[in-house]
Formats: structure tokens, C-alpha cells, sequence
């Protein structure tokens, strides 16, 4: 397979340029160049030399007439392939691409696309297992369960899981309160926080038969404590509405217009309290509170974040919600 060099990809290029262009007079739209072409088309009187495609715009109704003509004499152009959101569900961008199906484009600079209901169902069952690993380790309870595991410990009829289901509620429900609106994207925040709330109960029966030794212990901690960053990094970039502890910070950090670093640390910190005061008061000691708890507490918005940026890098994702994000 040949690689076409930079010349012979402008020529293909121009040759999709002159069939939009035969279309567009053939059916009266308009169109015009845009971009390096255009700066091109003036400084060079052709390509820029380093170009390599054709930019060009159109305004909104000629540009639906063009797509509508395009379906409906699909097969009088068998090599032309377009690339938006309505072709590709997968399709990360908000412009349309034509492209020559006789050739392979190899986009050095662009990202693998994976499916952001993967990357949710991945968050929730690496998330639910890193807060009973961190729990099982001795070094304390994830922050953002540990209002829920104090409850559960407190008032010891309903488990965990039952627990954290009415924790996320009370979150969404002030999330609601905030935006001062009913947000029906919220309302599947609470089927990610029920499988989520069923696979914390399911983790801790098993978990038991883990060793604990000191040095397992620690390992366990701080495998938990990555796990954590990278589950609640996907989450935060799945496309779509994810586990109501999680989903809390990002919001508020939204609506209050503050970096979600800090308002994720505020709000970890703001859980600990609450658990300690709950169970300082009603059990005389504090459970679920240490060591890891604290650390997580004070470092894990930074973490996600950085985590965030590195799985940025690499992926984007998209999702059956996608198109109405963008």
C-alpha cells in the first residue's frame, strides 16, 4: 500500500471539490471557500503548499439542501463517503467531511473513539469495587461513601448499598434544587447509582477472602486509591449522566462556575466531617474514618484530574446522548 505524497492528496482533494461544486450550481447553492483554502486560492493561487484538504461553507439551508440531494443520488457517487453526526453516531465533530472511499485516511493527529456506555458500565464496577477494597484495606472508606457507610453503621437494617441509593438521591435532588429545574438527564443517574449501590453489596460478600496482611493492606489501598481516579475520570467523560456521587461535583463545580479540583476536594472533605460527627456522636468512636481517607480526601479531585487529561490525550468518547451534548 502507497502512501500518496502531498501533491497527489490535493489533487484527490480538488477532484471532491469539483463535484461539490458541479452539484451546488446544478442545484443553485450556495457555497464558498473558507479557511487555508481560501488563503491559498489568494496568496498562491492554488494550495497553501503544506494543505492538504479543502475548506468550504455553506449557509444552513443550502447546506441541508446539499445533504438531502446527497442521500437521495447516493448511488451516482459511490466514491464519496460523508462523515457527521447524522451518518456516524460515532462521529466526534460538529463539521461534515466528503471523503474519497477509493483511499485510506490515516489521521495521525486524531484519537481513537470508544463508547462512552462502555466507559460508564467500566466506572461503575471499577468504582464500586475500589471503595470496598479501600474499606477492606483498614485504611478507611472512600470519601464519597463514606456518609452512606456511616448510616449503614449507625442504623444497621439497611446495607450499605441501600444506604448510598438514598445518599445519591438526597445529592440529586439538591442538584435539582440548585439548578432550580427538573433535569430529566438526572433521573438515569439513579439506574447507574442502583447498579452501582447492588455491586457494593455483591463486592463485600466476596471480599473476605482476600489476605491482610500489612503489606497486602497497603497494596490494597493504594490500587484502590488508582482505581478510584481512573473510574471517576471515565465517568466524567462517558457523555452521560454517570453516579450521583460522582456526578455531584462535576455539576456543582458547573453551576457554581469553580474548578471541579477544588469543589471535588470541598466536597470529599465535607463527607468526612459528616461521617465523623455521625458516628462520633452516636457510636463514641469514629468508624470508617483513617489514614487513606484523609489522603484520598485532600488529593483525589487532583488526581482525576490528572488522570482526566491523560486519558483526554488518547481517547474520546461518545455516547447515544452524544449529539445532543454537542
Amino acid at each position: 500500500m502507497r502512501e500518496l505524497t502531498i501533491k497527489e492528496t490535493q489533487a484527490v482533494s480538488l477532484e471532491i471539490l469539483y463535484t461539490i461544486t458541479q452539484i451546488c450550481e446544478k442545484q443553485g447553492l450556495r457555497y464558498s471557500l473558507i479557511y487555508g483554502t481560501l488563503i491559498g486560492a489568494i496568496r498562491h493561487q492554488d494550495y497553501i503548499p503544506w494543505d492538504d484538504d479543502v475548506d468550504i461553507m455553506m449557509p444552513r439551508r443550502d447546506y441541508d439542501q446539499f445533504l438531502e440531494y446527497m442521500k437521495i443520488h447516493r448511488k451516482e457517487y459511490p466514491d464519496l463517503r460523508i462523515f457527521n453526526l447524522d451518518e456516524c453516531k460515532e462521529y466526534p465533530y460538529m463539521i461534515t467531511r466528503i471523503s474519497d472511499d477509493r483511499y485510506i485516511i490515516k489521521m495521525e493527529n486524531e484519537k481513537p473513539i470508544l463508547r462512552g456506555e462502555l466507559a460508564l458500565m467500566a466506572a461503575i464496577v471499577i468504582n464500586s469495587f475500589s471503595v470496598v477494597l479501600m474499606l477492606y484495606s483498614g485504611s478507611g472508606i472512600s470519601a464519597i461513601s463514606s456518609v452512606p457507610y456511616a448510616f449503614s453503621e449507625v442504623f444497621k437494617s439497611l446495607s450499605l448499598g441501600t444506604w448510598t441509593y438514598i445518599f445519591q438521591g438526597a445529592l440529586v435532588l439538591s442538584l435539582m434544587i440548585l439548578r432550580r429545574k427538573f433535569v430529566p438527564s438526572y433521573l438515569f443517574s439513579f439506574v447507574a447509582g442502583f447498579a452501582f449501590s447492588e455491586l457494593l453489596d455483591v463486592n463485600e460478600l466476596w471480599i473476605g477472602i482476600l489476605p491482610q496482611t500489612i503489606p497486602c493492606r497497603i497494596a490494597y489501598f493504594l490500587i484502590s486509591y488508582f482505581l478510584l481516579s481512573i473510574g471517576i475520570a471515565l465517568e466524567n467523560r462517558c457523555q452521560l449522566p454517570i453516579i450521583p456521587t460522582d456526578l455531584f461535583p462535576r455539576e456543582l463545580s458547573s453551576i457554581i462556575k469553580k474548578p471541579y479540583a477544588r469543589v471535588k476536594i470541598t466536597f470529599d472533605v465535607l463527607c468526612l466531617a459528616t461521617t465523623g460527627l455521625l458516628t462520633g456522636l452516636m457510636l463514641g468512636y469514629l468508624d470508617g474514618l483513617g489514614i487513606g481517607t484523609i489522603v484520598a480526601a485532600f488529593t483525589m479531585g487532583k488526581m482525576v484530574s490528572i488522570t482526566g487529561s491523560w486519558i483526554d490525550q488518547r481517547v474520546t468518547f461518545v455516547s447515544a446522548l452524544s449529539k445532543q451534548t454537542i
